[in-house]
């Protein structure tokens, strides 16, 4: 009977694997040293993006509501100021004043203010107790001030909170004007207005001058618009 000779298993290393385990050193210690000013700027970098990105947002925001309180404010010109139980409420069918219903107006020669009087008013009542006024207080505020029979009230129309920095508003109007066209006859008038307003988004630093300053730290915006007086019969005030 012939013996079976068992011959050892030989194992042959792959080429490709010898390679890659071959490549695998790792970093040196002055590899890493040298790496991580490297490192140190890319984060410098991102933190740097990320502030901006938030201070621009922030800018923005707030640039946006400006922008939609200023909106409003020019809507309620045109058609009225809402204040529950004064302009309006359930015991009472007196309209909202604004140019749209507006009988007659009343602007100064600077046109700085507008005063509206209605064309209609309740049933019985006196038309002189109906008016509303919109003017620019020191503070750049833009207040109505008016009269609907017994009840007199005095709102801050724009802006809307009374948010400010330091010692500086941080939304507020620069500029308003009111001006009354009458080219064709007095049975034909127009009104348009315009308002200039602002919004601070910092103070201003000691070393800024005027110029930098609201360069850098606010940002305008302007809004015209105009209404026909459809209800204007040449009265006079």
């Amino acid at each position: 009977m012939k013996e079976i000779e068992i011959l050892p298993r030989t194992i042959k290393k792959h080429p490709i694997r010898k390679r890659i385990l071959g490549c695998q050193k790792g970093f040196s210690l002055i590899e890493a040293v040298g790496a991580l000013p490297l490192a140190a700027l890319v984060l410098v970098i991102s933190t740097l993006a990320i502030a901006n990105f938030v201070t621009a947002f922030e800018e923005n925001k707030l640039y946006i509501q400006m922008q939609d309180e200023l909106f409003t404010a020019m809507e309620y010109i045109r058609y009225g100021y809402p204040l529950k139980n004064v302009t309006y409420s359930n015991l009472s069918d007196d309209g909202m004043i604004g140019l749209m219903t507006a009988k007659n107006v009343s602007i100064p020669p600077d046109g700085n203010s507008i005063t509206i009087y209605p064309r209609h008013v309740s049933q019985g009542a006196n038309e002189s107790n109906y008016w509303l006024k919109y003017y620019l207080d020191p503070n750049g505020n833009l207040i109505a001030r008016g009269q609907y029979r017994e009840r007199i009230f005095n709102s801050i129309v724009f802006p809307s909170g009374n948010m400010s920095i330091s010692d500086k508003k941080r939304f507020r109007i620069i500029d308003i004007n009111f001006r009354l066209s009458q080219e064709q006859s007095l049975q034909d008038k127009f009104v348009y207005y315009t308002i200039k307003a602002e919004v601070r988004f910092r103070q201003k630093k000691s070393d800024e001058s005027l110029a930098e300053d609201l360069k850098k730290n606010t940002r305008t915006i302007e809004y015209s618009s105009g209404c026909f007086l459809a209800n204007y019969k040449g009265q006079e005030n």
